[in-house]
């Protein structure tokens, strides 16, 4: 704040829709430059000092109908005197201006600042629309809200908040940091509207003469004139809205009900009101809701067997007869109740049965899956109305069942029933139980084809092998496995006959033909000559051979390839991602091919 504080405060207080037209503070500067160079600047064109705190400034981006940000200026604001937020990153010209730094700035061209009066919540001033993302910006005259400098033209002393109406009253500059106008405002002083409040308390509701309305809630209502100097007159209503109250009472009686409340006897059911004054002024209005039982008689015939105990009175009966029983009814009244009674006997009968697995009993529709007694009643008869017992004696003996899981190669005889399978299924085969009842068996089988192994030899001195998994390679000679060689490739060290062995995953396997590998071929310098050192190696070698270029194969002690390229000749080649063993460097050329064998620690 760039000028002198005055002594006075003020707290003014708004009540206007639409446009802001009364003497309060308004966006006077808003400066949106390259970069982080941003400011937004507002003025006090009153004649008295106010309180920031009742203040708000709010942004909203890209066409949110939301805050994205707010600032809550702190201190008091003299007349005629500026408050400026700047950007944190902006120059030093914005800096030196500013009374805070803040985020508030973090705005761009087409972001919304409202500036609103706290205590009333009304809007004062605004620059863009709320809730419209106009793209990049909006027009301002000759400029836009993005990269100009705007200023408030001296005639407007308050602020506009139909942007339509408030993008005509700002001068527009270039938005250079060091324009003059940042700081400071010229413009028109306003008058300080005055007002009065009255107090009022109203029963439900409250029409104000002063303005017409009807309020049904308390609270502060504000009511604006002009007065006679010509600036606004706010009169303030502090209303008390007082609600009539009710209460209620149920009652139930037998035949008249006298209510205490107005003396009246009712003698039907139904709500009835009485009307006084509660504590406030307001109405009071009582509910009698009110029901009128009579007194009641009833009968009933009953049939039992055997006997019967009245719920009415707890007493229980051997003999048929009429009784009588006098209690209150539901309703509170008295209620005579009389009993026609008939006692029938029960009869019951008896049968045994045994069934394999379940029995389903003719009697009741109910299948039973295990031993035991079981009951059916149903009416007799010989005796209307009475149970007749039936007894079930159930002996159950179990259908057994049990599963077998094999594998085999090709084919598999079972010996429950002696069939031969050549296909992977589910078969099932039933047996006689000691019982005399089923006993079945399930076999789960899976059939595996005995696999084909075949070798082939490249030429090159690597063996390829196929038809099945696991692999394993041996030789041929003294028919051993070779430690190690479990790869579909093989590269032989030695000279010799080697077949590979390979499987199906549940124990059938299949040898292919030996492969005959003439391991002179293989020889260090058959065709071209060929030179690797040092050997042992470390991360790298230097490789030298008849020729001009090569192509390098190095292969692991197993035979499986672990690096390729073509090299040229007298070139280092890196053995970096190779790991520490044994390793047969393979170079083929036009002139022929060499085998090396190199150790690399």
């Amino acid at each position: 704040m760039k000028q002198l504080f005055l002594t006075i405060t003020a707290t003014l207080f708004l009540a206007l829709t639409g446009s802001a037209q009364v003497c309060d503070l308004f966006f006077s500067e808003y400066l949106e430059g390259t970069s982080n160079n941003k400011a937004i600047e507002f003025y006090n064109p009153t004649n008295v000092t106010v309180d920031l705190n009742d203040y708000v400034i709010y942004r909203y981006n890209n066409g949110s109908p939301t805050p994205s940000d707010s600032l809550f200026p702190q201190g008091m604001l003299a007349t005629g005197a500026v408050f400026v937020a700047g950007n944190p990153s902006a120059v030093a010209e914005i800096l030196n201006a500013s009374d805070t730094l803040h985020t508030i700035t973090f705005f761009n061209g087409d972001d919304v600042l409202e500036l609103v009066h706290r205590p009333s919540g009304i809007t004062l001033d605004i620059i863009g629309i709320i809730g419209v993302d106009p793209g990049t910006n909006w027009a301002v005259g000759s400029g836009a809200t993005s990269e100009f400098t705007l200023v408030r033209q001296f005639q407007y002393t308050d602020g506009e908040t139909n942007w339509a109406v408030c993008a005509t009253e700002w001068d527009v500059y270039p938005s250079s940091p060091s324009n003059p106008y940042i700081g400071s405002h010229s413009g028109a002083p306003c008058c300080t509207p005055n007002g009065s409040s009255l107090s009022e308390t109203a029963c439900s509701s409250y029409t104000w003469a002063e303005n017409g309305e009807t309020y049904n809630t308390s609270g502060i209502y504000y009511d604006t004139l002009t007065n006679i100097e010509g600036c606004d007159s706010i009169i303030t209503l502090n209303l008390t809205i007082n609600m009539p109250n009710g209460s209620s009472l149920s009652e139930t009686a037998c035949t008249s009900y006298t209510w205490a409340e107005n003396n009246m006897t009712y003698t039907v059911s139904g709500s009835y009101y009485d009307t006084i004054p509660n504590a406030f002024g307001c109405d009071s209005i009582i509910t009698l809701n009110l029901t009128i039982n009579p007194p009641t008689t009833s009968g009933f015939i009953q049939t039992a067997c055997e006997s019967y105990t009245w719920a009415q009175n707890g007493m229980t009966y051997l003999t048929s007869g009429s009784y009588n029983d006098t209690i209150p009814n539901a309703f509170g009244c008295d209620s005579i109740i009389t009993l026609n009674l008939t006692i029938n006997m029960p009869t019951s009968s008896s049968v045994t049965e045994v069934a394999c697995g379940s029995y389903p009993w003719a009697q009741n529709g109910v299948t039973y899956w295990v031993s035991g007694t079981y009951y059916d009643t149903i009416p007799n008869a010989n005796v209307n109305g009475c149970d007749s017992i039936i007894t079930l004696n159930l002996t159950i003996n179990p259908i057994t069942a049990s599963t077998q899981t094999e594998s085999a190669c090709d084919s598999y005889t079972w010996n429950a029933n002696g069939t031969t399978y050549t296909s992977s299924g589910q078969f099932t085969h039933a047996m006689q139980s000691v019982a005399g009842c089923d006993s079945v068996v399930t076999l789960n089988l899976t059939i595996v084809p005995t696999p084909t192994a075949m070798a082939t030899d490249d030429g090159l001195g690597t063996l390829t092998g196929s038809g099945g998994n696991p692999v394993q390679w041996i030789d041929c000679s003294n028919n051993t496995a070779i430690a190690g060689a479990t790869s579909t490739t093989f590269v032989p060290t030695v000279n010799g006959n080697y077949a590979i062995v390979v499987g199906n995953g549940i124990g059938c396997s299949d040898t292919s033909d030996c492969v005959l590998v003439d391991y002179l071929s293989l020889g260090e310098n058959t065709a071209i000559s060929a030179a690797i050192f040092p050997n042992p190696a470390t991360d790298e070698v230097k490789i030298t051979f008849t020729g001009a270029s090569a192509w390098l194969i190095i292969r692991d002690a197993q035979g499986k390839i672990v690096q390729t390229q073509t090299i040229e000749n007298d070139s280092v080649v890196s053995l970096a991602a190779v790991q520490t063993g044994v390793y047969f460097f393979e170079l083929i050329t036009e002139h022929g091919k060499a085998v090396k064998r190199v150790v690399k620690n």
